[in-house]
């Protein structure tokens, strides 16, 4: 999904000079990606640390385009995506590194929470709409009902 999103909308404008068309940009993202997937399988950690890494660079980019933009919609829409990312940046590294103190005191850490409540049962689903070609998946939790 990066590949493709750096492919196709990637500003011509920040192409690095030895690159002249987008046709060779996509080539070179598309090389990139078989290689970077490949490597993944070798040293997944490593791929999970370079896939961080590139949020920078999309940060970078934002910033770059936002300075061209008076539009406080589009200004707050970055804001809240910056936010989210943290947010989720952050949670990622306190799981991976810290995922001993959690334990220590007995807190849920965050890739098992769901584990950490019995009563509740996960259920895979996909929004829109299950019929949907193209959809996202989310995972609820359930409450299973009271029998008295």
């Amino acid at each position: 999904t990066l590949a493709v999103a750096y492919s196709f909308w990637y500003p011509q404008a920040y192409f690095p000079k030895c690159i002249k068309t987008r046709r060779h940009f996509f080539w070179l993202t598309g090389i990139t990606t078989v290689i970077s997937t490949l490597m993944s399988f070798v040293k997944p950690t490593l791929n999970a640390y370079a896939l961080n890494c590139i949020a920078f660079h999309l940060l970078y980019m934002t910033w770059r385009e936002l300075k061209k933009c008076n539009d406080k919609r589009v200004h707050r829409m970055a804001a809240v995506m910056v936010m989210w990312w943290a947010l989720a940046i952050t949670s990622w590294i306190s799981d991976r590194w810290l995922c001993w103190l959690w334990q220590a005191i007995n807190f849920p850490y965050f890739h098992s929470f769901c584990y950490e409540m019995p009563s509740f049962k996960p259920r895979l689903e996909y929004w829109p709409s299950d019929s949907w070609p193209v959809v996202v998946p989310y995972v609820t939790l359930e409450e299973p009902h009271k029998q008295c």
